[in-house]
């Protein structure tokens, strides 16, 4: 690995890194749901999967809607303070969030998915934040 010397090239080295740790050992929920949205399956919506943004790391990421969807475990109830500011900084980033609990992706996935296709129908295919300038009163 080439070594950096700015703090975000180091950063993001081991966001790619913990994400490529994520991809290699997922949750049940995780394949389950990966399994229904690769390769355009859901509607030809395109998903990366593990996907690292700035130092966080979302479950599931489409670029083309900015939108990011998490499979929440059992884990999380005990961090949902922490959950939420991790959620904040990255829709500072202009990227909107759907979470979903494991145990709903894994007891009803169609359910679930209708819950993605919901959320991406609303976004539509234009950008789901206005623009600088944009909007009321821009």
């Amino acid at each position: 690995m080439k070594r950096g010397i700015d703090l975000y090239g180091v950063q993001l080295r081991r966001s790619v890194e913990q994400a490529r740790l994520f991809r290699r050992n997922p949750t049940r929920s995780e394949e389950l749901m990966w399994s229904a949205l690769r390769g355009g399956r859901l509607s030809g919506l395109k998903f990366r999967r593990q996907h690292p943004i700035g130092p966080f790391i979302a479950d599931f990421y489409c670029p083309q809607l900015r939108l990011v969807v998490e499979v929440d475990g059992a884990v999380h109830d005990g961090q949902k303070v922490r959950d939420g500011i991790r959620q904040r900084l990255i829709e500072e980033r202009r990227i909107r969030f759907l979470r979903l609990s494991s145990a709903e992706v894994e007891r009803d996935l169609q359910g679930a998915l209708r819950k993605v296709l919901i959320t991406a129908a609303g976004l539509g295919s234009s950008h789901p934040f206005p623009a600088s300038g944009e909007g009321v009163g821009g």
